[in-house]
């Protein structure tokens, strides 16, 4: 039963490279994704709230995250395949990414939002530079719902990767 799936020694072929070939970009899309949308999510919730960037920002966010994934994949063929003039497990990659970002961006802004001002103001007042205040106060606080988000994104990114 092994070798229908793995393919035999002397034999090409079988799904196992293609499992393991999901796993992979699955994986670096995930560590290309993952900090990328804490970050941004961190800027939409903690800097810019009312700005003009921010709802920009925002918008598009929105968008990559309610857009179809062969709509993404079109953006990154047409952007990185054609100009590369061929396939790469990179391309796939960057594609899931991109699912990735979208999902923790929204994820990370709305756990960090409700966090209480006053947790904020006293890391503040007892001297706590803002990136400290944010790293050990608002990080620590929302970070069941940032990791939720985050497996949430390997779950989408992971069944995007077996359709594409």
């Amino acid at each position: 039963m092994f070798t229908e799936i793995a393919g035999a020694p002397d034999q090409p072929g079988g799904l196992l490279n293609a499992i393991v070939g999901t796993l992979i970009q699955t994986a670096i899309g995930t560590a290309l994704g993952t900090p990328i949308g804490i970050m941004v999510g961190t800027y939409l919730a903690e800097t810019a709230r009312g700005t003009f960037l921010g709802n920009a920002v925002r918008f598009v966010s929105e968008i990559l995250l309610s857009a179809p994934s062969i709509l993404i994949g079109l953006f990154v063929y047409t952007l990185i395949v054609v100009n590369t003039g061929g396939f790469s497990a990179w391309a796939g990659a960057i594609a899931l990414a991109i699912i990735v970002i979208a999902i923790v961006v929204r994820t990370t802004e709305d756990m960090l939002r409700p966090i209480p001002e006053t947790l904020r103001e006293a890391a503040i007042r007892l001297g706590a530079p803002k990136w400290r205040m944010i790293t050990f106060g608002c990080y620590r606080a929302a970070r069941e719902g940032i990791v939720t988000g985050i497996l949430l994104a390997i779950a989408r990114a992971f069944l995007r990767g077996v359709r594409v």
